[in-house]
């Protein structure tokens, strides 16, 4: 018997997942989207993380990107170089915590 199947686009898979994960998991709904900002008592850095996807042909690469409102670039006013060190420290901590293996972090600015 033969199996169909339907390309999906590489563009749509992380939203895919994200929108459709109790059809693709058969659990309810998981939304890998973690907005740390509305928490109350949050005085970390770090705003929102998420898992999103890179495809180079079959490979696959799941990146953490972590949204912060730290100065991200050096000699501009409000660049902390320990603040940011302790950014990266809390993402390899969420990264290490990830029940699946992330292959790099990206730190975003805030939106």
């Amino acid at each position: 018997m033969p199996l169909l199947c339907y390309p999906i686009s590489a563009q749509s898979c992380a939203s895919l997942e994200r929108d459709n994960s109790s059809q693709l998991l058969g659990s309810p709904r998981v939304n890998q989207d973690h907005n740390l900002a509305e928490r109350p008592g949050n005085d970390r850095d770090i705003l929102r993380y998420w898992h999103e996807w890179e495809f180079d042909g079959r490979e696959r690469r799941i990146i953490l990107c972590v949204e912060t409102g730290l100065e991200l670039r050096p000699g501009r006013d409000g660049f902390d170089s320990r603040r940011l060190d302790e950014l990266i420290e809390e993402a390899t901590q969420i990264m290490r915590a990830s029940a699946s293996p992330i292959d790099s972090i990206r730190i975003v600015p805030e939106r």
